[in-house]
């Protein structure tokens, strides 16, 4: 895999190239007004929309429009990012990001159905969880996954995340709260190793 820079800008992360197993050139680059079409068919599948917590449900395309709306107006210092994972031909495939930056930040992303079980999301959310340190000054980076979102789950931990407990959080599309596995990355140390709580 070639190096990887995401570089900061008054808090905007740059589109980042990087190459995933498959060889299928993937980049990350700000959302715009005009990914709310995209955006609406990731998420609007039952199947992605079942392993978010807050979203509404069923998920319409003016959810999506205010959605990229509000993240593509998104002032300098704002608390949260969000980026869209394109192929190499301009496909949305998905979305990271970051919210509660000035707290713990936590990533989330969805990912096109289609694309499950590829090996995109996990060295997408390995690069943008390193530049992610190399911009903010976090200790960590949390996250989560329902306890039946195994294939999250296993994204997660090859990226080093470990579990550090577990909630009873509320999932909106399904309503009903359900067990959702608490998740942390924290700073690499010079060296490589990992701080330990």
């Amino acid at each position: 895999m070639r190096p990887v820079e995401l570089i900061r800008s008054d808090q905007a992360i740059h589109p980042a190239v990087l190459t995933n197993q498959r060889k299928r050139d993937v980049t990350l680059r700000p959302i715009n007004a005009n990914d709310a079409d995209a955006i609406h068919n990731v998420v609007s599948n039952w199947q992605v929309a079942r392993m978010l917590a807050q979203i509404p449900w069923p998920y319409q395309k003016a959810h999506a429009r205010a959605f990229a709306e509000y993240v593509s107006n998104a002032t300098t210092g704002a608390d949260s990012c969000y980026f869209a994972i394109e192929d190499g031909c301009l496909n949305f495939l998905g979305m990271i990001g970051l919210v509660e930056l000035t707290r713990v930040p936590r990533v989330g992303f969805i990912l096109d159905r289609r694309y499950w079980g590829s090996g995109i999301m996990s060295q997408t959310l390995d690069v943008f969880c390193k530049a992610s340190f190399r911009q903010w000054p976090a200790d960590r980076i949390a996250s989560g996954v329902f306890s039946d979102n195994t294939g999250s789950l296993r994204v997660h931990e090859k990226c080093g995340f470990r579990a550090i407990g577990k909630t009873r959080t509320f999932c909106s599309p399904r309503r009903k709260f359900l067990t959702h596995i608490d998740l942390v990355l924290n700073r690499p140390t010079p060296a490589g190793q990992l701080y330990r709580s």
